[in-house]
């Protein structure tokens, strides 16, 4: 902790982060340590935006890498498979978190082998699949925090991979806050809800 010390701020890497390095001159400037910077505001406002764009595209960068080695490794293993949660919906697809492999996958609509059309319904956005097997007809909701199991499978291009999930009715696909509800209404303790421990499986 930082105690008895009168003017004090914290930055994460000065030594590697330009930008820190300019909110410390311009700090170092007005408690008087050095002279203010000849830059004008409009000079330091172009530094800032170059500085944000750049880390933007690094981190792009490093995303694609992330995947693009995954895709390698799917293509090598061959399909692997995981629980994840639903973290955004759109009309024609939505995006998964798989916590055992720390990637979000988009799975798309027109992948899935359903015996019709899903709906897509607004505020919030949620989509029902209407799924078919030996069981019967049956129907899955996927909104925000829907818990669903993906398989992750390549597809012909050399690092690319696709996303599809197991087909689960209504009451096999719950949310995370259904699970949670489900746990105290049973008068278990929510605390032994892990569910680090449930997505990882």
């Amino acid at each position: 902790g930082v105690t008895f010390i009168f003017s004090y701020t914290h930055f994460t890497s000065p030594i590697r982060r330009y930008p820190d390095i300019i909110v410390h001159r311009s700090l170092a400037a007005a408690l008087g340590y050095c002279e203010p910077s000849e830059r004008t505001v409009e000079e330091i406002q172009k530094i800032a935006e170059h500085c944000n764009d750049k880390k933007l595209i690094a981190k792009k960068v490093s995303e694609s890498s992330a995947e693009l080695f995954f895709g390698v490794l799917i293509h090598r293993v061959g399909p692997m498979e995981a629980k994840g949660v639903v973290v955004n919906v759109l009309d024609a697809a939505f995006d998964v978190l798989l916590f055992k492999y720390g990637v979000i996958k988009r799975v798309y609509i027109n992948t899935l082998e359903m015996r019709q059309a899903p709906s897509f319904l607004e505020n919030p956005n949620r989509l029902i699949l209407y799924w078919e097997n030996e069981d019967g007809k049956f129907e899955q909701l996927i909104q925000m925090c829907t818990v669903v199991e993906v398989i992750l499978s390549k597809l012909p291009e050399p690092t690319k991979f696709q996303a599809v999930i197991k087909p689960r009715s209504i009451k096999d696909s719950p949310t995370l806050m259904q699970m949670y509800n489900k746990q105290q209404s049973s008068g278990g303790d929510s605390a032994d809800l892990n569910f680090d421990l449930l997505l990882l499986d």
